[in-house]
């Protein structure tokens, strides 16, 4: 039910030489409080017209009370409600996302609705979400006590979401346009040196995950982000050749790019060559099979190893590819070939891990006394 006393003035009788039926009425597009005004001198007899005035007073008030606003109606508004509108915006992300970003686009969208039903808003149209429930939204994120990066996370999800609403005119604006995201401190990953990756290759053969300890290594000489290698199916690495080809589907940056192999981590592959070739290069067990396997399994796999070395937390299995990148840059690979190879959206990316490597050397070159 519309909150009355902000949305409308209940419709009464107003007698007189221009008889009406008059009641006040927000203008969701403007978001103004209009008059409307029914006039009745079109009923001659003063008895009959204060019988209908008051029928029709009643009959808009049941109406108003009931969420109906006029100015929609009128101008045949092509809009929708929160509730229905965010479920035909997850509906067409799911065709076009990948199935782990949709998971989050759909875990955002049930946080939204779920602050919508708390503040009564489900039921409301798009248009009616405007700048003060955007902020009251982040606010209630906020006490929830979010990172700044989940913040931020939240906030790009409800921008999107707008930003769909906006270009199918179910609103005017982006009430989220204009919000500035939180600082976030740049991420705490560290490179892993030689003698710990030796380390967590010998824990992971004794534990019989040889699929893992490949996974590492395609992460680390191959710089292929652990998303991308979750969504690997046999059919994309060719034996052949040595080449694993990243779909344009399935590569962060929706390039398609091809990978070398090592020679022996093409003789791993040769092992699978007589299976289905749809099967996910790796699965449960990190070998192939026809579930593709969850991030959040793999990270677990990476985190029990961690805490039984007594590695520190900044040790993640992205560091894999930092310390890849970092190592390559150090045996003098060009950087341009090593942002071809780690899928960098430019240079100056690749260039960071570059300062990184100068800075060691600079200071083993200058290296003296206090």
């Amino acid at each position: 039910m519309s909150d009355f006393l902000v949305k409308f003035r209940p419709a009464q009788y107003f007698p007189g030489k221009d008889s009406y039926v008059g009641y006040y009425v927000v203008n969701p597009f403007t978001n103004k409080m209009v008059r409307k005004k029914i006039k009745l001198n079109h009923i001659a007899n003063a008895r009959e017209r204060k019988r209908y005035a008051l029928r029709l007073a009643f009959e808009v008030n049941v109406k108003l009370y009931d969420g109906w606003n006029p100015f929609i109606e009128e101008s045949n508004a092509n809009s929708k409600k929160l509730s229905d509108a965010v479920a035909l915006f997850l509906d067409d992300k799911s065709k076009s996302i990948r199935p782990d970003s949709f998971r989050c686009y759909k875990s955002y969208g049930k946080i939204f609705l779920e602050w919508c039903r708390s503040t009564r808003m489900s039921d409301e149209y798009c248009f009616s979400f405007d700048k003060i429930h955007a902020t009251r939204l982040l606010e209630s994120m906020e006490n929830k006590g979010v990172s700044n990066k989940s913040y931020n996370n939240y906030l790009s999800f409800f921008f999107t979401l707008f930003a769909y609403f906006t270009e199918r005119g179910w609103c005017a604006k982006n009430p989220f346009d204009g919000i500035k995201h939180k600082r976030v401190d740049e991420k705490r990953r560290m490179t892993i040196s030689s003698d710990d990756r030796k380390a967590i290759v010998d824990y992971f053969e004794r534990h019989n995950l040889h699929g893992y300890v490949v996974m590492m290594r395609l992460c680390f000489q191959c710089l292929i982000r652990p998303k991308e290698m979750l969504m690997l199916r046999l059919s994309d690495i060719n034996v052949d050749n040595g080449i694993i080809t990243i779909r344009a589907d399935v590569a962060k940056n929706h390039h398609q790019r091809e990978v070398a192999l090592p020679k022996d981590l093409i003789e791993y592959f040769k092992q699978f060559s007589n299976k289905n070739q749809r099967l996910f290069a790796f699965s449960s067990g990190y070998v192939p099979g026809s579930k593709m396997l969850c991030s959040r399994d793999s990270g677990r796999t990476w985190s029990i190893m961690r805490d039984d070395l007594k590695f520190p937390k900044e040790y993640q299995f992205y560091s894999l590819k930092d310390s890849g990148i970092t190592e390559m840059l150090e045996k003098g690979v060009p950087a341009k070939f090593v942002k071809e190879l780690a899928d960098h959206h430019s240079l100056e990316m690749t260039e960071k891990y570059t300062h990184r490597s100068n800075a060691k050397r600079i200071m083993e070159e200058t290296n003296i006394d206090f």
